[in-house]
């Protein structure tokens, strides 16, 4: 009816919380750091074409350059 629970000092093989280990610390963190790194260039592009439409008929766009 009830699971065995195992004695002290006794201990079961547990790989799902290896591989969770392993993803946690592998994986995650590129993953992460690659999203990031890819919003940060989608919304640096779209305020750029935004500043750009903005101020196409100032003279200071000709000082940027």
């Amino acid at each position: 009816m009830w699971a065995k629970h195992a004695q002290m000092g006794q201990t079961e093989a547990v790989p799902g919380a290896a591989v969770l280990i392993v993803v946690l610390l592998v994986v995650f963190p590129p993953m992460v750091i690659m999203s990031g790194g890819g919003m940060a260039a989608l919304l640096g592009w779209l305020l750029k074409a935004d500043a750009d439409d903005r101020y196409a008929d100032s003279e200071l766009i000709d000082l940027n350059t």
